[in-house]
């Protein structure tokens, strides 16, 4: 009868055992999905801030052929003909 208790305090202190393991596992996987995520999310906003500099490149641009196009147009009609 002693016999059976012994076992089942081994299971027990298995069973502990093992739960603090769980434990410890679900805390790291914690870390890794946090640092996985934060990595993510850098990457993704340095590519925003690439496409936001490529962009201004872009309205700037176009801007400036506008205004080129603008100032080449009076040139070549005079205001008057607006009159």
């Amino acid at each position: 009868m002693e016999r059976n208790w012994v076992k089942k305090e081994e299971v027990e202190k298995q069973l502990n055992e093992i739960f603090q393991l769980m434990q410890e596992i679900d805390c790291k996987m914690d870390d890794i999905i946090y640092s996985v995520i934060a990595e993510y999310c850098e990457q993704k906003e340095e590519r925003i801030h690439e496409l936001t500099k490529r962009l201004e490149k872009v309205e700037n641009h176009l801007y400036n052929g506008t205004t080129k196009q603008a100032d080449a147009f009076q040139k070549t009609i005079p205001m008057s003909a607006f009159s």
